[in-house]
């Protein structure tokens, strides 16, 4: 009887102390999509690199919290189409 006891006091125990570190994991972040559609073809566009460098200014981290998908039609206007 006193081996059970003491068996429970010993599980409230590390109960007691796991259960604050269960609580404490964060929540998993929202990975926001974003996408662009060009009808010019993927050349360097400093409108493109200073809205990334906004983005990462406000904390996003592409890969992580933000996913950037550029696409372009390179002068096709047929493949900006549905």
């Amino acid at each position: 009887m006193r081996l059970s006891a003491v068996g429970l006091v010993v599980t409230l125990a590390l109960a007691i102390l796991v259960a604050p570190l269960a609580t404490e994991a964060q929540p998993p972040t929202k990975v926001h999509r974003i996408g662009r559609l060009s009808g010019w073809s993927p050349s360097p566009d400093p409108h493109v690199e200073i809205f990334q460098q906004h983005l990462r200014d406000l904390g996003y981290v592409e890969g992580h919290t933000l996913v950037l998908e550029l696409r372009y039609a390179e002068g096709r206007a047929e493949r900006l189409l549905p």
